[in-house]
């Protein structure tokens, strides 16, 4: 299977932007991995308990409800192809210099 590398771009809105580098088949569709992003996006910012909004029906409160709502608003996650010459020994939002790869299951 023919892969390639992509860094993705993760950011909640709150100083904790970070990057991560992943090895994916080369068959993904820009699309799929944009998705892929923004659920790593979304994971990255609950662990800071910030959450994407669900629908409004499903909370008791009006407050509650638009608090997740900003918190949506302010998760961000994008990629792009791994480039060494943009990518390599640079820090990457605080994280360090050096991108440990994960693998696209």
């Amino acid at each position: 299977m023919e892969t390639k590398r992509i860094v993705l771009l993760l950011s909640c809105g709150v100083g904790t932007d970070t990057a991560e580098g992943w090895i994916v088949p080369s068959s993904l569709t820009e699309d799929t991995l944009s998705d892929f992003a923004w659920e790593r996006a979304v994971e990255y910012a609950e662990s800071f308990g910030i959450y994407a909004a669900g629908n409004e029906d499903d909370y008791e409160t009006l407050e509650e409800y638009e608090e997740d709502l900003w918190g949506q608003e302010a998760i961000n996650g994008h990629w792009e192809i791994y480039n060494p010459k943009k990518h390599d020994g640079k820090l990457l939002y605080g994280n360090n210099s050096v991108i440990n790869w994960e693998t696209y299951a």
